[in-house]
């Protein structure tokens, strides 16, 4: 009974990056009709057609962008330790560059 496996409940990895990716996405849609049913609200309080609807829906556009950046960048890398400081990436060529500046000197 010890190695038997025990089932696991939950969602998956993939299940998890796929609601997340939904979320951001969903929530970029919404931004953008808020922005656009506020403009609509203010074009026909101020009389100022098609401007605010305009301006108000790139606005929320930009807002749903930030926000799905935003949820990326706060994502983590499965199996990446808590705190873990990311690894400066280094290029082999770089090295030989520098080594051959070396040799010339």
């Amino acid at each position: 009974m010890k190695n038997a496996e025990k089932p696991t409940f939950g969602t998956s990895g993939f299940q998890r990056a796929m609601f997340v990716v939904s979320d951001a996405v969903l929530g970029a849609a919404v931004l953008i009709m808020v922005g656009m049913w506020a403009g609509g609200f203010a074009d026909d309080k101020l009389h100022t057609a098609p401007w605010g609807s305009l301006g108000l829906s790139v606005l929320g556009g930009g807002l749903g962008l930030w926000r799905m950046v935003k949820k990326a960048s706060s994502l983590d890398t499965p199996g990446t330790p808590e705190g873990a400081k990311p690894i400066a990436y280094k290029d082999d060529d770089d090295d030989e560059d520098e080594k051959d500046n070396n040799s010339d000197s």
